[in-house]
């Protein structure tokens, strides 16, 4: 016959949180409002010089600079013992489950609490959340 794996076994010890595809989605739409912007300002027959255009290109592409490099950098790690939380400009800090002070449910995110700082996860952009969630409610007491 097969074999059941329990309650207890089925539960992920270890895994990754990263941004969902939807963050690339986001940096292709701000690249390509960026780049009509550059063209229409370039294109554009105008009498009027108003950097309108290069500023909405400019803003437009340094926040696809900004999600592109977010995507590549954001990662949470965890295992039994604690997760490390990497962001885009600080190096990598390292959590034992005991350093949660409190974890704040809603349904659609959480947010948690820790003495360094604040995390708050959206279950929808970011892949993995949910596992990381179900590992933070099994191993911290509040």
């Amino acid at each position: 016959m097969g074999h059941f794996k329990s309650a207890e076994s089925a539960t992920i010890a270890h895994g990754i949180v990263k941004p969902s595809k939807s963050f690339s989605i986001f940096t292709g739409v701000a690249l390509v409002v960026g780049i009509f912007f550059l063209a229409l300002k370039r294109f554009a027959k105008t009498e009027d010089q108003s950097p309108l255009f290069v500023v909405l290109a400019a803003a437009f592409l340094l926040t696809a600079v900004f999600l592109f490099l977010y995507t590549k950098r954001f990662q949470i790690t965890y295992d039994e013992t604690g997760f490390t939380v990497r962001t885009l400009f600080r190096k990598p800090q390292m959590y034992s489950f005991a350093d949660v002070e409190t974890l704040e449910c809603k349904e659609d995110s959480f947010l948690l609490r820790t003495k360094q700082g604040n995390l708050r996860l959206e279950k929808e952009l970011y892949l993995g959340a949910e596992d990381f969630l179900a590992q933070l409610q099994n191993h911290v007491s509040l």
